[in-house]
């Protein structure tokens, strides 16, 4: 669970500095994104990459954050990529 769902958003904004409003409110309106969006985006990668990163058995030996041997159909993407 994340901490939106584990208190109500009203009183999570309560504990927000002004600063921390400022900030999130800005990343908020840069990326058009809604806040439970961005949450969730953020425990993917707090959480989830650094597993598949940290965990071979999960990607099949290849490295998580490596495109070379990928293969994206189009030999000039390929080339460019």
């Amino acid at each position: 669970m994340f901490p939106d769902q584990l208190v109500s958003p009203f009183l999570a904004d309560a504990f927000r500095s002004d600063g921390q409003k400022e900030r999130l409110n800005r990343i908020l309106g840069l990326r058009g994104v809604s806040q439970k969006f961005l949450l969730i985006d953020l425990g993917y990668a707090v959480f989830e990459i650094p597993d598949l990163f940290d965990d071979s058995k999960k990607l099949n030996g290849l490295r998580s954050f490596e495109n070379t041997d990928v293969d994206y159909g189009d030999e000039d993407i390929n080339l460019r990529i």
